[in-house]
C-alpha cells in the first residue's frame, strides 16, 4: 500500500485525459489510477468493498431496487449474496468497516391513499457477508418524496463495525440512536424533538435549531458522531457524553470523516476540526458530493461537476483531489448533472491497495 501511495503522490496531475473525455455507460466500474483503465463489474448500483469476502459487493438490478451481489475486483465470479431474492429489491447498501456486516435499506412504495404529501415505509436489514440474517427487515421510519438524495444516508457504521447509527425518518420520531450489535442495545443521542421534528441543541451561549438531521457519520476514532443538518451544516455529539456537542462546519451538503482522528471534510473540501477551524482545503472543480478518502490518506475521491467541453452542459464526473492543491479529473459519467447529481449512484469506493476506485453510473441517467 505504501508503494502505491508514494507512486501516486509523485504525480502532479494524473495521466487520465483520455479517460476524462469518455462518457461511461451505466453500471458498476473499477477505475485504475495508474493507467486510466476502466473495467466493468456489472449492471447495478451502490458498490462497496466487502473486506470479509475480499470482493466488491453491489446491488445488481435497476435503480428502483436490486439484489446484493458479490464479484471479484476484476469482474469475475459474480454470485448472489442472498439465497432468496428480496422483493422489492434493496436501494442502498452500506457495509461495516471490515465488511463482515452489510446494512441494506429500501423504501416500500405503496399506495399514497390520496395524500397531498405521501410518505412510504423505510426498511433496514443487516446481513452477514455469508448471507445469514443479522437483523430481519425492520421499519425505521417514513420516507417523504425527495427527502434525501440517498436512503442509505439514514445509517452509518462505526470504524470497528460493531455499532450502527440510525437516523429515523418519521417526523414524529427523529431522535437518532446508536445500535450496539454486541449487546443489542440501542441508545438515543439527544432529547425529544419539538413538534416540527427539529432538534434543539445548546452550544455554550448559542442555541441551534436543527432541521432534518441526516448522514450519521462516526469520526475516525469512533468517539464522535456527526450529522448533516440542512439548515446549519455539520454538527457532532460525543458518544461518551452526549452533552458535549460541536458545530463542525456551517457548510451544508455531503461530508466525510478522516481516518483515525476527529477531523471531518465538509462539502467545500475543507478539513475541519471539531471546533470548526479549517486545517486545509483541497482544490475542487465545482459542485461536488459523496467524498471518500483513500487508504493512504492523501487522495480524496468525490463526485464533481464541471461544464462539458465546448458546451454549457454541466456534467457529473469522478474527481481526485490532493492536499497540494492539484486536482485531476478521472472520468466522466453519462448524463447531465443537476444539483444532486442524478447521474451518480452512491459514493466512490477505494480498493485496499489505494490505486483503484469503484464507482457506479445510474441506469436511468439521461445521456447526451
Amino acid at each position: 500500500m505504501r508503494r502505491w501511495c508514494a507512486m501516486l503522490l509523485s504525480l502532479a496531475v494524473l495521466p487520465v485525459a483520455r479517460a476524462a473525455d469518455r462518457e461511461v455507460p451505466p453500471g458498476v466500474w473499477r477505475y485504475d489510477l495508474t493507467d486510466g483503465r476502466l473495467t466493468p463489474l456489472g449492471a447495478g448500483s451502490a458498490p462497496a468493498w466487502c473486506a470479509a469476502a475480499q470482493a466488491v459487493v453491489y446491488l445488481r438490478g435497476g435503480s428502483s431496487g436490486g439484489q446484493p451481489t458479490l464479484v471479484q475486483a476484476d469482474g469475475s465470479h459474480p454470485r448472489a449474496l442472498l439465497k432468496v431474492p428480496a422483493k422489492p429489491g434493496w436501494q442502498a447498501l452500506r457495509p461495516s468497516a471490515d465488511g463482515s456486516l452489510l446494512a441494506l435499506l429500501r423504501v416500500r412504495y405503496d399506495r399514497s391513499d390520496g395524500q397531498e404529501f405521501p410518505t412510504w415505509p423505510v426498511e433496514l436489514a443487516v446481513y452477514r457477508a455469508d448471507g445469514r440474517v443479522r437483523l430481519a427487515p425492520t421499519v425505521i421510519g417514513r420516507w417523504e418524496f425527495e427527502q434525501y438524495a440517498d436512503v442509505g444516508d439514514l445509517v452509518g457504521w462505526s470504524p470497528r463495525g460493531h455499532r450502527l447509527a440510525v437516523k429515523p425518518s418519521r417526523p414524529d420520531q427523529q431522535v437518532p440512536y446508536v445500535w450496539d450489535l454486541d449487546n443489542d442495545r440501542r441508545t438515543k443521542l439527544t432529547g425529544t424533538p419539538n413538534a416540527q421534528g427539529e432538534q434543539i441543541w445548546r452550544l455554550g451561549p448559542r442555541e441551534l435549531v436543527l432541521q432534518r438531521l441526516w448522514q450519521p457519520t462516526f469520526s475516525g476514532d469512533g468517539q464522535w458522531l456527526a450529522f448533516g443538518a440542512f439548515n446549519q451544516g455539520i454538527v457532532a455529539v460525543k458518544l461518551a457524553d452526549p452533552t458535549q456537542r460541536r458545530l463542525v462546519s456551517t457548510v451544508a451538503g455531503p461530508f466525510g470523516a478522516l481516518p483515525g482522528g476527529t477531523d471531518f471534510v465538509d462539502a467545500e473540501l475543507h478539513q475541519r476540526r471539531l471546533d470548526g477551524s479549517s486545517v486545509r482545503r483541497w482544490s475542487w472543480p465545482g459542485g461536488q458530493g459523496a467524498l471518500r478518502m483513500s487508504a493512504c490518506g492523501e487522495w480524496l475521491a468525490f463526485h464533481g461537476q464541471a461544464l462539458r467541453d465546448g458546451t454549457a452542459e454541466l456534467r457529473d464526473g469522478l474527481w481526485l483531489a490532493r492536499p497540494d492543491g492539484s486536482t485531476a479529473r478521472a472520468a466522466r459519467y453519462a448524463g447531465v448533472a443537476d444539483s444532486i447529481g442524478l447521474a451518480l449512484s452512491a459514493p466512490p469506493v477505494w480498493l485496499p491497495g489505494g490505486d483503484e476506485v469503484i464507482f457506479a453510473v445510474r441506469s436511468d441517467a439521461a445521456s447526451g
